[in-house]
């Protein structure tokens, strides 16, 4: 047990010097690339291709799924405006069931 305890201390150090290492590169990465473009703002060539090169931060946000759900929002706005004769907020309805509903 004794052994297993010392690799996984060893393991921790050592993962927590790497995170910190990848950290530290990806700083000076970013200072690197943000120092070339304030170098380069006179020759616009040089400026774009430099920016070009800059890491999209948009990127990772654009694969997150939207917070509620279409159906959620449809069945909410249902319920919250009037009280239709039909209840959709189980089933997924049709442009065809939305525009024959009776609302009172």
């Amino acid at each position: 047990m004794a052994l297993n305890h010392k690799i996984r201390e060893e393991y921790h150090l050592i993962l927590s010097e790497y995170k910190s290492l990848l950290r530290r590169k990806q700083q000076n990465y970013k200072n690197e690339k943000l120092n070339q473009l304030s170098n380069n703002d006179i020759n616009s060539q040089i400026f774009w291709k430099t920016f070009q090169t800059l890491p999209d931060s948009d990127t990772e946000s654009e694969n997150v799924l939207p917070p509620i759900d279409e159906r959620d929002w449809l069945c909410h706005f249902a319920k919250l405006h009037s009280a239709p004769k039909t209840d959709f907020c189980g089933e997924r309805p049709s442009g065809k069931d939305l525009a024959t509903m009776s609302w009172p």
